[in-house]
Protein backbone atom coordinates (compact mmCIF):
# COMPACT_ATOMS: atom_id res chain seq x y z
CA UNK A 1 0.00 0.00 0.00
CA UNK A 2 1.02 3.62 -0.91
CA UNK A 3 0.87 6.33 1.26
CA UNK A 4 -0.69 9.49 0.40
CA UNK A 5 0.97 12.49 0.32
CA UNK A 6 -1.24 16.20 -0.76
CA UNK A 7 0.87 18.89 -1.10
CA UNK A 8 0.55 22.49 -0.47
CA UNK A 9 -0.79 23.32 -4.16
CA UNK A 10 -3.39 20.80 -4.10
CA UNK A 11 -4.49 22.11 -0.89
CA UNK A 12 -4.94 25.30 -1.72
CA UNK A 13 -7.11 24.68 -4.77
CA UNK A 14 -9.57 22.20 -3.09
CA UNK A 15 -10.07 24.91 -0.49
CA UNK A 16 -10.81 27.20 -3.20
CA UNK A 17 -12.98 24.75 -4.93
CA UNK A 18 -14.74 23.97 -1.73
CA UNK A 19 -15.41 27.79 -0.80
CA UNK A 20 -16.75 28.58 -4.21
CA UNK A 21 -19.37 25.61 -4.00
CA UNK A 22 -20.67 26.75 -0.66
CA UNK A 23 -19.86 30.58 -0.73
CA UNK A 24 -20.73 31.25 -4.42
CA UNK A 25 -23.30 28.43 -5.05
CA UNK A 26 -24.53 28.22 -1.73
CA UNK A 27 -23.95 24.58 -1.89
CA UNK A 28 -22.46 23.21 1.05
CA UNK A 29 -23.88 19.61 -0.13
CA UNK A 30 -21.85 19.78 -3.43
CA UNK A 31 -18.89 20.64 -1.17
CA UNK A 32 -19.34 17.60 1.41
CA UNK A 33 -20.00 15.28 -1.96
CA UNK A 34 -16.52 16.40 -3.50
CA UNK A 35 -14.68 15.57 -0.50
CA UNK A 36 -16.58 12.23 0.39
CA UNK A 37 -15.94 11.35 -3.02
CA UNK A 38 -11.65 12.31 -3.08
CA UNK A 39 -11.48 10.67 -0.22
CA UNK A 40 -12.95 7.46 -1.57
CA UNK A 41 -10.91 7.34 -4.73
CA UNK A 42 -7.71 8.01 -3.46
CA UNK A 43 -8.19 5.37 -0.17
CA UNK A 44 -8.55 2.86 -3.56
CA UNK A 45 -5.65 4.76 -5.10
CA UNK A 46 -3.25 3.85 -2.37
CA UNK A 47 -4.05 0.60 -2.97
CA UNK A 48 -3.76 0.61 -7.10
CA UNK A 49 -1.58 3.99 -7.92
CA UNK A 50 -1.66 3.26 -11.76
CA UNK A 51 -5.43 2.68 -11.91
CA UNK A 52 -5.99 5.98 -13.59
CA UNK A 53 -4.35 7.32 -16.79
CA UNK A 54 -0.91 9.07 -17.15
CA UNK A 55 -1.83 13.16 -18.21
CA UNK A 56 -0.19 13.24 -22.02
CA UNK A 57 0.32 17.17 -22.08
CA UNK A 58 0.93 18.81 -25.45
CA UNK A 59 4.08 20.02 -24.22
CA UNK A 60 6.75 17.66 -21.88
CA UNK A 61 6.18 19.15 -18.37
CA UNK A 62 8.86 16.85 -17.36
CA UNK A 63 6.93 15.48 -14.90
CA UNK A 64 4.72 12.26 -15.60
CA UNK A 65 1.17 13.00 -13.99
CA UNK A 66 -1.76 11.18 -13.71
CA UNK A 67 -5.01 12.36 -13.45
CA UNK A 68 -8.56 11.89 -12.78
CA UNK A 69 -11.61 13.97 -12.48
CA UNK A 70 -14.16 14.49 -9.38
CA UNK A 71 -17.11 16.42 -10.56
CA UNK A 72 -15.63 18.16 -13.06
CA UNK A 73 -12.16 19.19 -11.12
CA UNK A 74 -8.80 17.25 -12.65
CA UNK A 75 -7.02 15.91 -9.72
CA UNK A 76 -2.91 15.30 -10.86
CA UNK A 77 -0.75 13.08 -8.50
CA UNK A 78 2.75 11.38 -9.23
CA UNK A 79 4.02 7.95 -7.91
CA UNK A 80 7.14 7.96 -6.01
CA UNK A 81 7.39 3.70 -6.06
CA UNK A 82 10.73 3.14 -4.51
CA UNK A 83 8.94 5.30 -1.31
CA UNK A 84 5.71 4.10 -1.92
CA UNK A 85 4.48 7.73 -2.16
CA UNK A 86 1.65 9.19 -4.04
CA UNK A 87 1.93 12.93 -4.10
CA UNK A 88 -1.20 14.46 -5.16
CA UNK A 89 -0.61 17.87 -6.64
CA UNK A 90 -3.42 20.25 -7.82
CA UNK A 91 -7.08 20.16 -8.70
CA UNK A 92 -7.76 22.22 -11.07
CA UNK A 93 -11.48 22.73 -12.77
CA UNK A 94 -11.70 20.45 -16.01
CA UNK A 95 -12.23 23.77 -18.16
CA UNK A 96 -8.96 25.04 -17.09
CA UNK A 97 -5.43 24.84 -19.55
CA UNK A 98 -3.60 22.04 -17.26
CA UNK A 99 -0.29 22.39 -18.55
CA UNK A 100 -0.44 26.41 -17.54
CA UNK A 101 -1.12 25.15 -14.34
CA UNK A 102 1.13 22.46 -14.00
Amino acid sequence: MYRVEYLPSFEDDLNNILAYYELECQSPRTADRIVEELDKTVSTLALFPRMFPRYDPVFSLGTMYRMFFIKGNAVFYTIEDEAKIIKVHRMLNGRMDFDQWL
